[in-house]
């Protein structure tokens, strides 16, 4: 749903004396100030929270693929790591 439909029904719920035309409901003509301050707050609260929670999700799952790389690159140098090592290294038998 659209954010100002969403914020137009909350504003809506604080109200304390609508008007009347065509025997239908109207505009408001008088709000509750402490339902209305509740409402608007509670739902920006309530969409901050989500908010936090959808970016504190995507970090915590891209830092364990981060590791997961990392990790998989450091398997993958190890091999080249000894090889190279073990070319380096002298045996006691060697003469040079």
């Amino acid at each position: 749903m659209p954010g100002p439909v969403l914020y137009g029904s909350a504003i809506d719920t604080a109200c304390l004396l609508w008007e009347r035309r065509c025997e239908r409901r109207a505009a408001c003509r008088y709000y509750d100030n402490t339902r209305f301050r509740q409402r608007y707050l509670g739902l920006q609260l309530f969409f901050e929270v989500g908010a936090f929670l959808c970016f504190g999700a995507v970090y915590v799952i891209l830092g364990r693929q981060e590791r997961e790389a990392s990790q998989a690159r450091e398997t993958k140098a190890e091999p080249e790591k000894e090889k190279l090592a073990g070319n380096s290294v002298k045996s006691p038998e060697s003469k040079v």
